[in-house]
């Protein structure tokens, strides 16, 4: 659960960058793929869960939740980490290549 939530939010600040981005400059739409693809694989993966194990799915000891934090923040950091490297390679491409930007 601690999984699809930090997604989800990952995702809605995502989608507000990309929104207020009119020129796509900051290729926030890459953002929102990784976010959102990765809520989705945590959502079937909870409902899955919930059909095999019912509520019981849901409790989680400490050392679970921290866990899945841990784990939902090294997915955000690489997310911002390939995102970064998009947004060089842009600007790299750019750079050399004025005319075609």
């Amino acid at each position: 659960m601690i999984l699809v939530m930090f997604m989800l939010v990952s995702g809605l600040l995502a989608t507000v960058g990309y929104v207020l981005d009119k020129g796509g400059k900051y290729s926030f739409s890459a953002l929102c793929c990784m976010f959102y693809g990765s809520c989705l694989m945590w959502t079937v993966d909870l409902a899955a869960g919930l059909l095999e194990e019912g509520t019981a799915a849901l409790a989680m000891t400490g050392e679970e939740a921290l866990d899945d934090i841990l784990l939902s923040l090294s997915v955000i950091l690489l997310a911002l980490f390939v995102w970064a490297v998009i947004l060089a390679k842009g600007a790299v491409m750019k750079s050399r290549s004025p005319a075609l930007a």
